[in-house]
């Protein structure tokens, strides 16, 4: 999952959280006339009595809810992606905080030895 993350950022040379938000934010822009599109196609469907007809309607319903299940799927690793860029950012922000403490201890004890 953690790789197919990181080809994820890379693919889409995210350089922070607030690209990947708005990634996220024009995906999401981007389901509602396909959805929109697909509801009327599927009206269509039920109506149609011709099978050549229903048949092409068919395969472009099947286009689309591909489509749409594409960007879903981008909406969710970029979700997964930010929550894991979150947490890495705390993890090496409590890691560079205890560095700083042990040096300090590391210092103190140096300081002690020399008197």
């Amino acid at each position: 999952m953690i790789f197919n993350e990181l080809n994820f950022i890379n693919r889409y040379k995210f350089a922070n959280t607030n690209n990947v938000e708005v990634f996220i934010k024009e995906c999401q822009d981007k389901l509602i006339p396909l959805k929109g599109e697909r509801e009327n196609l599927y009206r269509v469907l039920k109506k149609e009595s011709n099978l050549s007809n229903k048949t092409i309607i068919q395969a472009k319903i099947d286009l689309l809810t591909e489509k749409i299940n594409d960007l879903h799927s981008k909406i969710r690793i970029s979700k997964r992606c930010t929550g894991r860029i979150v947490m890495l950012h705390v993890q090496y922000s409590e890691r560079k905080k205890r560095i700083k403490e042990l040096d300090k201890k590391d210092i103190r004890s140096k300081n002690q030895r020399i008197r």
